[in-house]
């Protein structure tokens, strides 16, 4: 018998009786024991978060996600995958949660995954806050975001696991504090991303978990209610005090901050769906490193972890910080949000009439003619002209162009333009020559 109460292989079985059952399960059974006791990789948390993008750092961690699933699967005998279990989370120690929010963030894998996963993760905060687990108290900011994203999952099985969990980080937040207090996952973040996250400082984050909670009972019950707690608690009021309205704005700030810096689009797409019915200028600002993000990189690539129906959605709500606000109080340069916009939407142009992920840009671009000033208007009208005329999207592309020329002077300048392109080059004259 071995030390953790398993026996051993039996080589000599082995070789005698090698298709029996028993011996396949013996040899089954020792490596996935062997596994577990593979070396923790050296991995970041964001490397960790977003293991969708193939190169060789993230082999590591598909790997250890493959084989947590293996062992929450029913056929793996009960003792077999709990003695696993334990020397996994020995050997993964904090990186035991990353790994955790892959599994249960992930809509595509199982939901009795999923489930196992987040009673893992609720076990793992009652033994972080234990006060004899660790000299620091823990700050769980860093975490909250994640959790908050499950919270609109379909499965009320699920929304139930994350409360759980939220309601221990909850807890922790409202403790008093008498000892150094650490934000759990901040030193296994890289150095590019720390400049970009935000955190609240815990009034604010105590003022903000507190109110959010007053609805946990309906959240519980209903996926898109955080959406619509989220727009009750953070949409801003003329009329209310300034004070309120940049409390709201610190918030806004943190969620969305979190949802730039974690490179997993389920988590990005959870997080600006339970926040879509908060109306504000802020978005666009917040949000702009995520439509560069989508004008710079293949779509395809980009979206490949999000299920086909959330594509178009994602791109949505990520447009949706910039349809039909009112540019001229947007602090931000309109030089530096039409050429994103221009970008994304020469990629739509160029994909077949089937690829529909970037087809919300017709509508954004749409929705901004009537802020959008005389010379824009006009540089609009020449990039859609300037794309190719084969496009399987010439409705929609004809229907923009229709929309930007609201001005006379637009149309006459286009008109100008297409006469130049259309005036034939005049032959040059021919050299005399003496007869």
């Amino acid at each position: 018998m071995s030390q953790i109460g398993v026996p051993t292989i039996d080589f000599t079985r082995v070789v005698s009786k090698s298709g029996h059952h028993s011996t396949l399960a013996r040899v089954y059974s020792s490596i996935l024991l062997q596994l577990s006791t593979l070396p923790k990789p050296s991995a970041d948390l964001i490397v960790w978060v977003g293991y969708h993008t193939s190169n060789s750092r993230t082999q590591i961690v598909t790997f250890w996600l493959e084989y947590y699933s293996l062992l929450l699967c029913d056929g793996i005998f009960e003792t077999i995958s709990t003695i696993a279990l334990r020397k996994l989370f020995l050997t993964l120690q904090y990186e035991s949660l990353p790994l955790l929010v892959l599994t249960w963030a992930n809509p595509s894998i199982a939901q009795s995954s999923r489930v196992a996963a987040l009673r893992h993760t609720e076990a793992l905060f009652k033994a972080l806050t234990k006060p004899e687990s660790s000299a620091n108290e823990w700050d769980f900011q860093l975490m909250f975001p994640l959790l908050l994203a499950v919270l609109c999952d379909p499965s009320e099985e699920i929304r139930f696991r994350a409360i759980a969990c939220l309601r221990l980080v909850v807890s922790e937040s409202r403790a008093e504090r008498k000892g150094p207090v650490e934000i759990f996952g901040l030193s296994s973040m890289p150095d590019s991303t720390l400049g970009a996250l935000k955190f609240l400082d815990m009034a604010d984050f105590r003022r903000y978990t507190n109110s959010l909670f007053q609805y946990i009972d309906s959240i519980q019950l209903d996926a898109e209610a955080v959406a619509r707690v989220h727009g009750e608690m953070l949409q801003p009021d003329e009329t209310e005090p300034s004070k309120l309205t940049r409390y709201k704005q610190r918030v806004l700030s943190y969620l969305f901050s979190h949802a730039c810096a974690w490179p997993n689009p389920n988590i990005r797409m959870a997080i600006l769906e339970s926040t879509s019915a908060v109306e504000t200028a802020s978005r666009l600002p917040l949000l702009y490193p995520l439509v560069i993000e989508l004008s710079k990189n293949d779509p395809m690539e980009l979206l490949v972890a999000l299920q086909p129906p959330q594509r178009p959605i994602y791109v949505d709500r990520l447009l949706h910080a910039i349809k039909g606000i009112n540019l001229s109080q947007v602090e931000t340069d309109m030089n530096m949000v039409l050429p994103p916009l221009f970008a994304i939407l020469k990629t739509y142009a160029e994909a077949p009439e089937e690829f529909v992920p970037l087809q919300g840009i017709v509508g954004t671009l749409h929705s901004l003619t009537n802020n959008l000033g005389e010379d824009h208007c006009l540089h609009l009208c020449r990039f859609i002209l300037s794309l190719d005329e084969s496009s399987s999207h010439q409705t929609a592309l004809l229907q923009l162009l229709s929309a930007a020329i609201r001005e006379d002077s637009v149309l006459s300048e286009i008109l100008k333009q297409l006469q130049l392109d259309m005036v034939p080059e005049r032959p040059s004259k021919r050299a005399r020559t003496d007869r």
